[in-house]
């Protein structure tokens, strides 16, 4: 028997799903508890045509942008009918794809000079595994300039994303607007710099960390006009 559910049930039932499970070891730890962040992380699971539980396990939130594992996406490029192939080894990665719909093709790869120029190969991550990390890179570069229609607007590694807590700074600092009326519109010194802190740790200003909401998709709010 099929329940007729309209849009607006449908979210519903998802949130209290989303609650039933936010807090089980089957939550990686990075969203559990955390009910709006494991929404969202399913929501964009299904777009990519993802189960729940998988979108879980393979979308990570790094700086407050999803990413994508390098093997997600390899699995997304070849379920939709192209191919990747390539080789993999201490000092450089190589990877290869071919589209299925039109047969173009590109190689790309990636070499530990390029990670010494980009400075990451001085992380303990890069030192103790730099084939994965290198075929990673490749990879994403590949996926983004050959099959960027394939993954729906996540074209990041995890690694990709992974910034120092000084850049982190430097970068939420430079994200805040250009304030041209200084007597009316200016952050006092204190205020700028806890907001520029609270972007930087992921956490919420005060003035902001009250107001999350769901919002109800426009689909839902017009099937309820047209009801």
């Amino acid at each position: 028997m099929t329940t007729d559910l309209s849009i607006r049930e449908t979210v519903q039932l998802d949130k209290e799903q989303v609650k039933f499970i936010a807090d089980t070891e089957f939550v990686p730890k990075a969203y559990r508890g955390n009910v709006p962040a494991i929404f969202a992380c399913i929501a964009t699971g299904r777009e990519l045509g993802l189960g729940d539980l998988h979108a879980l396990r393979s979308i990570h939130i790094v700086d407050g942008k999803p990413t994508l594992s390098a093997e997600l996406m390899v699995s997304l490029a070849r379920r939709a009918g192209h191919s990747i192939s390539g080789e993999t080894g201490p000092e450089s990665a190589t990877v290869r794809g071919k589209r299925g719909d039109n047969g173009d093709e590109m190689a790309v790869t990636w070499t530990m000079e390029m990670a010494k120029r980009a400075g990451l190969a001085t992380k303990t991550s890069w030192k103790s595994y730099p084939e994965a990390l290198l075929w990673a890179r490749a990879v994403s570069q590949l996926c983004r300039m050959l099959f960027s229609d394939v993954l729906a607007g996540v074209s990041h590694t995890p690694d990709e994303f992974e910034l120092s807590d000084e850049a982190r700074i430097e970068q939420s600092v430079s994200d805040l607007p250009l304030v041209v009326d200084v007597e009316d519109s200016a952050l006092e010194p204190d205020e700028s710099a806890a907001r520029a802190g609270a972007m930087a740790s992921g956490k919420p200003s005060p003035e902001t960390e009250d107001q999350t909401t769901f919002a109800i998709p426009e689909a839902a709010r017009k099937h309820e006009d047209n009801g």
